[in-house]
């Protein structure tokens, strides 16, 4: 077998690189996300009529609106584009907290740290403006407790 010659080397390479190319636009024209080297947290989107949007990520609210550390996990629910989320809060003997996100500023809903006691694994559902919050009491035995806000 005799050794390739270099420029049917390269020139397989070119081919086979502009073809990879060629394919890629073709595949992105139907709609694709090309994230942007110089800035990781931009993407630009790409549409068959030649738009672009540039998306962002962004904050909702301040960074860190918490009194205190998450313990354990937390869980985020968006209801009628308001955001809520429900977590141990460190701050309050990692009992559980409820906040939403009033369009300015992140607010209790009720009482910081309203559980018997630490809550482990919370999930928040929110249903006709009304938050309910399930968890792991570890104030009731480490049994489940189901929770809402409202009268």
């Amino acid at each position: 077998m005799k050794k390739m010659n270099k420029t049917i080397f390269w020139i397989l390479v070119i081919v086979i690189f502009l073809g990879f190319m060629i394919w890629s636009l073709g595949f992105c024209l139907g709609g694709c996300t090309i994230t942007l080297p110089e800035d990781v947290t931009t993407t630009t989107t790409i549409t068959s009529t030649s738009t672009t949007t540039i998306l962002r990520w962004t904050y909702v609210g301040s960074p860190g609106f918490s009194a205190g550390g998450v313990y354990d996990r937390l869980s985020l629910y968006v209801y009628n584009d308001t955001p809520y989320v429900a977590y141990g809060d460190v701050a309050n003997s990692n009992q559980a907290t409820v906040m939403k996100y009033n369009g300015s500023t992140w607010e209790n809903v009720g009482s910081a740290g309203f559980s018997a006691g630490a809550a482990f694994t919370p999930s928040l559902y929110v249903c006709n403006d009304t938050p309910y919050v399930a968890y792991q009491d570890h104030g009731n035995s480490d049994k489940v407790t189901v929770m809402k806000y409202g009268p």
